[in-house]
């Protein structure tokens, strides 16, 4: 279990670097505006997936506790 978690992380440290590198590299050639609007539009995007996905609790008929005397 815990080869599992420190590749985990390792992989994930690894994608880490790779995507800061990218957006710097995109940034220094494009600038910040664009990424700036892709964010807004993430956040957007996000909570409709949300809403979408998330559905309200049914409720649920209490049941009697195991003791109780159902009346």
């Amino acid at each position: 279990m815990g080869t599992v978690t420190g590749m985990a992380g390792c992989v994930a440290g690894i994608g880490n670097l790779a995507f800061t590198l990218m957006i710097g590299g995109l940034v220094s050639k494009i600038g910040y505006t664009p990424f700036f609007i892709a964010l807004g539009f993430g956040d957007l995007i996000g909570a409709t997936v949300l809403w979408t996905v998330v559905k309200p609790a049914k409720p649920r008929p209490l049941e009697p506790l195991a003791g109780e005397a159902s009346a």
